[in-house]
């Protein structure tokens, strides 16, 4: 799920959901990929389509990478 910076959310409440949030700041990206970044959003808000499921290969990858993420997040946290 994208959700563009101000945008309001909210997630319902559904059975056996597991997952992951990760946040952006503006300044994790250069101009020219903010640029396209926000297109791309303005995109899917007028088709509605900021919910992108993944199945497969592509739910492994992206959980793989989440994984890796916490894990640095707990180094970083034990350097003190």
């Amino acid at each position: 799920m994208f959700i563009p910076k101000g945008a309001i959310h909210w997630e319902k409440e559904i059975k056996d959901l597991a997952g992951y949030t990760i946040l952006f700041k503006d300044d994790f990206f250069s101009n020219p990929q903010k640029q396209l970044l926000y297109g791309l959003l303005k995109y899917a808000i007028a088709l509605g389509k900021l919910l992108i499921p993944l199945k497969g290969v592509e739910s492994t990858a992206i959980t793989l990478y989440f994984e890796l993420l916490i894990e640095e997040q707990k180094a970083v946290q034990n350097q003190n």
